[in-house]
């Protein structure tokens, strides 16, 4: 056997096409715009990162509260310098359905889980036929006797639903009394949200400038 013959043929290298000109203009504001779209982005991770620190606290809040009355608490103020907000704990909205392994860490804790229907089971009729005067009102006069019905003129519908989480499936969750099981389950049947406000008389920006010192320096020193 010749090693030549079987050898395999190398794709054919597709010639890149020669790059277009592009006309540049002047465009007033460009840099003003591209500082704010950057700034924006970077205000954007700030905020997920402070919110997480927002978010841990009033968990803790919840988590321990809870504990103790063996419920849901009521939603809470928050106060940080010239901040407040309203700390809610809400039910997972029911257009947030559990995914399997949701579903199977609350079943394991005996959590009760209800289901959201976009969609009943039912029987309809094949719209293929609906325009079929004839056939409809044989139909209708002798739905009894099926002969000459077509094998498809009745579909099936099938069920759609999520399993989602209740006020029940919170309501279960606070009867236990393991902390870090309670810690587990409670994201996957609650959902956190922050109504914050800042004194009118405050400066946000000054407040960030600070932020951005405060990160710079921490990488700084790392």
């Amino acid at each position: 056997m010749n090693a030549f013959t079987n050898a395999k043929p190398v794709a054919a290298k597709t010639p890149k096409g020669k790059k277009k000109d592009v006309v540049t203009i002047d465009c007033p504001h460009l840099e003003r715009y591209a500082a704010i779209q950057s700034a924006i982005k970077s205000l954007e991770t700030m905020l997920a990162v402070e919110k997480t620190k927002v978010d841990e606290a009033a968990f803790n809040y919840f988590v321990t509260a809870g504990m103790k009355i063996q419920s849901k608490p009521d939603n809470i103020e928050g106060v940080d310098g010239a901040a407040t907000a309203s700390l809610q704990l809400k039910s997972r909205l029911s257009t947030s359905g559990l995914n399997d392994e949701e579903v199977t860490l609350l079943q394991e804790n005996n959590i009760p889980i209800g289901e959201n229907v976009s969609q009943e089971e039912t029987f309809i009729i094949n719209p293929e036929y609906i325009t079929n005067e004839k056939l409809m009102k044989r139909v209708g006069e002798t739905l009894a006797n099926v002969s000459g019905i077509p094998a498809d003129y009745i579909l099936s519908q099938p069920k759609i639903a999520k399993q989602i989480a209740t006020d029940d499936s919170i309501a279960a969750v606070f009867k236990i009394k393991d902390e870090d099981t309670l810690r587990a389950l409670l994201p996957l049947v609650t959902t956190q949200a922050t109504r914050a406000k800042l004194a009118k008389e405050s400066d946000p920006f000054a407040i960030i400038d600070a932020i951005m010192a405060e990160n710079e320096k921490e990488n700084t020193d790392a």
